[in-house]
């Protein structure tokens, strides 16, 4: 009996990566990850919402952010498994 190489699992998502995606969408550069890598989580989602009150003057009363930052924080971290495994059953078991 020959010996057969393992079989390598790969799914649709093997080859997707969020960085490579936002590069080739002109949205992201190297140097603007490297400055982003030097931020902290609570850092660039304040620096995100004070860009955001900018842009409407500052008003931003009446959003609902306290109870829609589960849902955003949630969508984050999808998209990173998403991006980090190979396979929707990696996908699925990395929120286990």
């Amino acid at each position: 009996m020959k010996w057969q190489r393992k079989r390598k699992l790969q799914g649709k998502q093997s080859h997707y990566s969020l960085i490579r995606k936002l590069r080739r969408d002109k949205k992201t550069t190297e140097e603007f990850e490297s400055m982003l890598s030097a931020l902290s989580l609570e850092e660039i989602i304040g620096l995100k919402l004070e860009l955001a009150a900018r842009a409407i003057d500052n008003r931003i009363y009446g959003l609902a952010l306290w109870t829609g930052m589960p849902y955003i924080v949630h969508e984050a971290v999808f998209k990173y498994a998403v991006s980090a495994t190979r396979t929707k059953l990696e996908c699925m078991n990395f929120w286990d």
